[in-house]
């Protein structure tokens, strides 16, 4: 007779290239998108290294992510896994792994340890429907339905920023090279960010003014800064090329100014007026219309910065306030004539632009999209979006979904944000790990701590 009795099933995954351990190493597990946690308290086990410097890894969660069955036998330690038309029988102690009733012969076996059963997940999870990949990096094992076959060149910048950044660890890829601020707030460049190499000194920032404003790549400049402190403080702006600082600007720290690259000029929003203006070397041209005010975003005491200026097809769209309605509107500006027309009557909280089409989220969930003459109704309750190469992801309800698709791609992501990257999307969890998906949607790596990341190229360089 049969008795069903808790099973906690565990990893056992070859650590390439590794020699023994004599601490166990922190292991994550990354189910469906899902991360998963293990800790003393939960009473399914502890990650550990075996006899045969095997990983074993506790496993009922795992499992029960992936919406298997478990069986187990405890007269003769049989377990039986199901999951759709798959079943996958195994023996403590035996090799043996039977596959819908085919033998095959696994590299390890389970075991039992303080009263725990351990097997291993790769033929388990393969044997029903799944894929497994191992990422020496952070010590993470992926599974998923399907993973990518590509392959993204990740840099980790984490241990050289650690030693010599900041505090504050701002830092960007600007024209191959790696910029950030040193300890001095000296802003630094590492030359084609050989991290094998002492940073040279690219500009002195005076001490005392602190914080340091993040570091951005605009194409043509390298925006960065600090801010004074206070209510009456002020932020300082720099623009770096190459050959170094090309500009200061200086604005209230309560009006922080937003710079959009256009060609070989800047749109700068954020100064008075309508907040937006066209910088050609000294020349500054304000452009405003009907008492139109950009990429503000008005309260009954205050207002804010709302999104920033997206360049479309030559044209740049944003939000527009328009005072004597008090109304918010999708914009379309041309720099050079000054031409406005107000596309859409919506509050835009983020604007991106596809090869066909631009889109549009509205702060409470529209999707529009515009092919440059008609604007298109998609979807509403949308969350976040974000462009992929040809594809468009969608956030709703903290699932993962494509453009015209109902289907979450992972179920149990519990997604929060979405990041374009080029041709890679990436999307970050509510407990704070980040999938970096490629245009299909398929998992090419996972960061599973607190990481930033930027991309240039083929290249995603990040650090803790």
């Amino acid at each position: 007779m049969k008795k069903l009795v808790t099973l906690v099933l565990a990893l056992g995954l070859a650590v390439i290239g590794q020699a023994a351990y004599a601490e166990e190493p922190a292991i994550n597990v990354v189910a469906e998108g899902a991360v998963l946690e293990f800790n003393e308290a939960d009473g399914y086990g502890l990650p550990f290294i075996d006899k045969n410097n095997r990983t074993q890894l506790p496993l009922r969660k795992c499992l029960e992510s992936l919406g298997a069955e478990v069986e187990y036998e405890a007269e003769d330690q049989k377990i039986t896994v199901t999951k759709d038309d798959n079943t996958v029988v195994l023996q403590v102690g035996s090799a043996v792994l039977m596959v819908n009733g085919e033998e095959t012969i696994m590299d390890t076996e389970p075991i039992i340890k303080d009263g725990r059963t351990y097997l291993p997940i790769r033929p388990v999870a393969e044997a029903i429907g799944y894929q497994v990949s191992w990422q020496e990096d952070n010590q993470t094992v992926v599974i998923a339905k399907e993973l990518s076959g590509e392959k993204a060149e990740i840099v980790d910048l984490s241990e050289y920023l650690q030693a010599n950044a900041n505090s504050l660890q701002t830092w960007a890829i600007f024209n191959g090279d790696l910029y950030y601020y040193d300890q001095n707030n000296n802003l630094m460049r590492v030359k084609d960010a050989d991290l094998t190499k002492n940073g040279e000194a690219v500009y002195a920032l005076e001490a005392e003014m602190v914080p340091l404003l993040a570091l951005e790549d605009l194409g043509d400049y390298l925006l960065g800064g600090y801010a004074t402190g206070g209510m009456m403080g002020s932020n300082i702006y720099h623009l770096w090329d190459e050959n170094g600082l090309v500009q200061k600007i200086e604005s209230s720290t309560m009006m922080p100014l937003t710079f959009t690259p256009y060609h070989d000029a800047l749109l700068v929003t954020g100064r008075g007026g309508s907040n937006l203006e066209l910088w050609q070397g000294e020349e500054q041209v304000e452009i405003e219309q009907d008492n139109l005010v950009f990429n503000r975003l008005y309260t009954s005491v205050d207002s804010y910065p709302i999104g920033e200026p997206i360049i479309w097809q030559d044209k740049v769209y944003l939000a527009a306030y328009q005072a004597a309605e008090k109304q918010y509107y999708w914009a379309e500006v041309e720099p050079e004539s000054q031409k406005v027309t107000l596309l859409y009557n919506i509050q835009p909280a983020k604007i991106s632009g596809g090869k066909d089409k631009l889109y549009c989220l509205s702060s409470d969930g529209q999707l529009l999209a515009y092919d440059g003459e008609t604007v298109e109704y998609l979807r509403y309750g949308v969350n976040d979006f974000a462009i992929a190469g040809d594809s468009v992801w969608l956030l709703q309800d903290e699932e993962l979904l494509l453009l015209g698709s109902e289907e979450a791609l992972y179920p149990k992501l519990d997604a929060a944000e979405l990041y374009s990257l080029g041709d890679y999307l990436l999307c970050t969890a509510t407990n704070g790990a980040k999938l970096l998906l490629d245009s299909q949607g398929k998992i090419m790596h996972v960061f599973v701590n607190d990481e930033e990341l930027q991309t240039l190229g083929a290249k995603i360089y990040w650090a803790e």
